[in-house]
């Protein structure tokens, strides 16, 4: 097993040092080596989807590769969603499975499924290691398997998956020890630059306009003083971008712009964005689209007019290039985005008690300096209708790569595992309640913060134009529920506020981000129909 054991040396010296281990027999001698490893520190957690997210949370938080191992079987599909979204979100998990060996594959023998390959379609690489470990050849190979898989998933950006088939006995008579020779292949990064061609072409297409806006997508902060930029940033809260002059309400007047202020170019960089009005703007309006990117060969045409592909980083293209004929429009759409501010506060005003109201106070008293984790839904949606002052002084995060509710309690808490900021999570019933077994492990920390938005079902269907008019809305798509989480606090040990209005929301908010010994949860109850006939009268209030 020396070569099965020398697979966590090899993580270790690749800059790994967490490993999320799932319960099982056929993984032991994988789950024992990462146990061992005095350079990684281990945690175990019993729900492998859960796990897999939590690991997600954590190299969102660190930046660094994370390990997952589990047993064989179906534990493997259950990381398929965090895998997914990991490769969205080019983020390195590194995806550790135990296997049967490969003869006993499809003879009815327990806890066996067809495990090669099995993420190929959401990994950047699959590898499938030879059953018998001891041969040179098969060491060779193990390693370099092994070292490909960080290379690519660190360098490249995404997740990667090693199947390791494994025979008994799984358990060490001995010592475990590791390898001093082990075989290391390091790779190195070269800074990417355009040639002088290029970049004439392209400074001469920018002088040649006046009408630019920067969209960035999800992603980290960036190294760019966006006030000082002449041109305008259209954000969403997940893009990261800080600066007063970053227009985040975007939403609210984008389909409204007059022809004369219609974009004529949208520079890109980072993943995707929430706003599916601004998205719907540009492919309707057919602006030509540039994306920044260092690591993309494809991008994708989201806009449907994709031109030009810039390898590079966006600090390298805003120190290369210059925009001199782009001030004006900047300060027309921060005058729009200024004049709808005044509006809103003055439409929320009037509003009755509900999720629109209740996260305008909540964007208020947000602690500065804390991380904020939106789950899916209207959750993320609401927070993009808010030129939230406080987004200066957070770091946003939602799992936006493939938009799933199914992780997103989970990855809060795994990024919270290794933050000492305090962590607020912002999601509504369904998805915190799909996703409770995030609550199921041993290391819930004192800085979680939950904001539970009840409306005892999922309230986006009763805002979609096509699910509305079915007489199966409120049964089979809203879905109707009656839970509470108030059980849920009591049996994890989380302390449980509860408000039903304005006035109790107020007064919570005001203990719910002290600190404290353990995590906090506060359960909002709304109306669905109260809620969606407030949002419907916003979007028609001509903000």
């Amino acid at each position: 097993m020396q070569s099965i054991y020398d697979i966590a040396e090899i993580c270790a010296r690749k800059g790994v040092k967490q490993a999320v281990l799932s319960p099982g027999s056929r993984c032991a001698p994988l789950s024992i080596a990462f146990c061992k490893h005095t350079a990684i520190q281990e945690w175990t957690i019993s729900d492998e989807r859960s796990a897999a997210f939590i690991a997600l949370g954590m190299i969102q938080e660190s930046s660094a590769p994370v390990v997952l191992v589990c047993t064989s079987g179906t534990a493997v599909l259950n990381y398929a969603p965090a895998i997914a979204e990991a490769f969205y979100q080019k983020k390195p998990l590194i995806v550790i499975t135990a296997d049967r060996p490969p003869e006993w594959v499809d003879q009815m023998d327990g806890q066996t499924i067809r495990q090669n390959n099995v993420h190929q379609n959401h990994t950047l690489a699959s590898f499938n290691l030879p059953s018998d470990h001891d041969h040179p050849e098969s060491k060779w190979f193990i390693e370099r398997s092994v070292n490909e898989a960080l290379n690519v998933a660190i360098h490249q950006k995404g997740p990667v998956h090693i199947n390791v088939p494994l025979r008994e006995p799984f358990y060490p008579d001995g010592k475990v020890s590791f390898s001093n020779d082990v075989k290391i292949i390091d790779y190195y990064a070269t800074k990417v630059s355009l040639e002088s061609q290029n970049i004439v072409e392209l400074q001469n297409k920018i002088d040649a306009l006046s009408r630019i806006v920067l969209v960035p997508g999800q992603s980290d902060a960036v190294d760019v003083d966006f006030d000082t930029l002449p041109i305008p940033v259209l954000a969403d809260a997940i893009s990261n971008c800080k600066g007063n002059c970053v227009v985040y309400n975007h939403d609210d007047f984008i389909t409204s712009l007059a022809q004369e202020y219609q974009p004529e170019l949208v520079i890109t960089y980072g993943n995707s964005i929430i706003s599916k009005s601004l998205k719907l703007y540009l492919r309707n309006n057919k602006v030509e689209h540039w994306h920044i990117s260092n690591s993309e060969i494809v991008a994708a045409d989201v806009y449907q007019s994709l031109t030009k592909i810039i390898p590079c980083t966006i600090s390298y293209f805003i120190e290369t290039f210059s925009f001199n004929n782009i001030q004006l429009y900047k300060d027309y759409l921060i005058d729009v985005s200024l004049n709808n501010v005044v509006k809103k506060e003055e439409f929320l005003a009037e509003l009755p008690f509900c999720e629109f109201k209740a996260y305008q106070s909540i964007f208020k008293q947000l602690p500065d300096n804390s991380v904020l984790h939106l789950a899916n839904s209207m959750a993320v949606r609401y927070f993009n209708y808010f030129p939230c002052s406080k987004l200066k002084e957070l770091k946003v995060l939602s799992n936006r790569g493939t938009s799933g509710i199914d992780g997103s309690t989970s990855t809060a808490v795994g990024y919270s595992l290794l933050s000492e900021k305090l962590n607020i999570l912002i999601s509504g019933d369904v998805a915190f309640f799909y996703d409770r077994n995030a609550f199921w492990n041993n290391y819930l920390p004192p800085n979680f913060r939950v904001v539970l938005l009840n409306n005892k079902g999922g309230g986006i269907f009763r805002m979609i134009p096509g699910p509305v008019k079915q007489d199966e809305l409120e049964d089979y798509f809203v879905t109707k529920q009656n839970s509470s989480a108030i059980h849920l606090a009591q049996e994890f040990g989380i302390e449980y506020f509860k408000c039903e209005n304005e006035d109790e929301l107020s007064d919570c908010l005001n203990l719910f981000f002290e600190p404290s010994s353990k995590p906090k949860l506060i359960e909002i109850f709304t109306d669905g129909n109260i809620n969606t006939e407030s949002f419907k009268k916003y979007k028609s209030y001509g903000i």
